[in-house]
């Protein structure tokens, strides 16, 4: 959307032009509380009375224009300097509001065992997802959501997999998802990349102190764990 408009800025006769357009952030941008990305344009009307563009720039925070001098830096693409992809300290709760979701993901093998798993979905609340605000809040949503999806869609397994999935699981899946820019599905970057902890939080990074915060069944290693353990 068109915030202002400023013919003032540049010293054309011909009615030269400025404005600062807003455009939607990032769904990354959005949770941290980056504010929108801005695009300075700067225009000029020519004669036949139209406007021809003669200059774009864009920053990402309203109000400032972007800083050449500014460092390069991994952090608005959630990349680490040290872990690469992979994601740094992930949470292993989210605020208590959610605790029914957690409540069933911690509990997805056990519940696919015992037939149940649909059973406490349905019975689960539909929570609003608006309330997660950090980037960590939002990849541990969508790690316990996918998890309870692909356990709802295969708990019977390839003899009565589920064709729809109810509005409590459905409706925030989508918008955590879209927030935080995943598929609406179980990835890599969920089961791997923002799956696990260490066993001993003083120990190092390595593959024996590392276990995982979620899991789906199959078998002594789990199907998510596959991509780490040999």
């Amino acid at each position: 959307m068109l915030s202002s408009v400023r013919r003032d800025l540049l010293p054309d006769a011909q009615l030269s032009g400025f404005c600062e357009r807003q455009s939607p952030s990032s769904p990354h941008s959005r949770k941290q509380g980056v504010g929108s990305e801005t695009e300075v344009v700067k225009y000029r009307k020519v004669a036949n009375g139209t406007h021809q563009l003669i200059a774009l720039s864009s920053n990402h925070k309203a109000g400032s224009l972007m800083d050449p001098q500014r460092p390069f830096s991994l952090d608005r693409y959630h990349v680490s300097e040290q872990y690469g992809f992979i994601l740094p300290e992930p949470l292993a709760e989210l605020p208590p509001y959610y605790q029914p979701w957690m409540d069933i993901a911690k509990h997805v093998p056990d519940l696919i065992q015992s037939h149940t798993l649909r059973t406490h979905i349905h019975q689960m609340p539909q929570l609003d997802p608006s309330f997660l605000q950090s980037y960590r809040e939002l990849r541990l949503a969508h790690l316990a959501l996918s998890m309870m999806t692909m356990g709802y869609v295969w708990q019977e397994g390839e003899s009565d997999t589920a064709k729809v999935l109810p509005r409590n699981l459905a409706v925030p899946f989508w918008e955590v998802s879209r927030r935080v820019g995943l598929p609406a599905i179980v990835t890599h970057a969920d089961g791997v990349l923002a799956n696990w902890r260490k066993r001993d939080p003083e120990g190092p990074f390595d593959m024996e102190n590392l276990e995982l915060l979620l899991s789906l069944p199959g078998g002594e290693r789990t199907c998510v764990a596959s991509s780490w353990l040999p």
